[in-house]
């Protein structure tokens, strides 16, 4: 069965057993227990989400050490956190819309003779609707003192 993101699944319990004569008292119960629990496990994502991101900017007063080893777990991960190590010449041309890539300012990088003094953590966005995937800068640390 196709999905209307045009995926292929498996038909629930509930739609199986519409087709089987005399089921369909148990099939429509069935439906409204699988309704039932798809909207509490959605609404616990919410809430493991929302948790998530407080944590993350709880983390994020602690220090570049911890966030570091926050962006590893695997929330993070799924909302494609990333470091990147920077010096001011590359913030300068990412501020000024020089850079508006992960893949340029990994270019630039390469190129650069200066010291890599800062890192910024960004994170990406997904938007289903449009089809677009872009990525926000969260916030700079200082890797030392300048």
């Amino acid at each position: 069965m196709l999905s209307s993101n045009g995926n292929l699944t498996t038909p629930s319990v509930s739609t199986a057993l519409a087709f089987v004569p005399g089921a369909q008292i148990a099939a429509f119960g069935i439906f409204v227990f699988e309704w039932m629990v798809q909207d509490i496990l959605a609404e616990s994502d919410e809430v493991f989400n929302e948790h998530m991101w407080i944590s993350w900017q709880n983390t994020k007063t602690k220090g570049l050490d911890a966030v570091l080893s926050f962006i590893e777990n695997s929330w993070a991960k799924d909302n494609f956190f990333r470091s990147l190590p920077v010096n001011s010449e590359i913030m300068n041309d990412l501020f000024t819309g020089k850079l508006k890539t992960h893949q340029q300012i990994r270019d630039r990088r390469f190129t650069t003779k200066k010291t890599l003094t800062h890192t910024l953590i960004t994170y990406g966005v997904r938007d289903e609707e449009l089809d677009t995937y872009y990525d926000v800068v969260d916030c700079i640390y200082m890797n030392e003192e300048i």
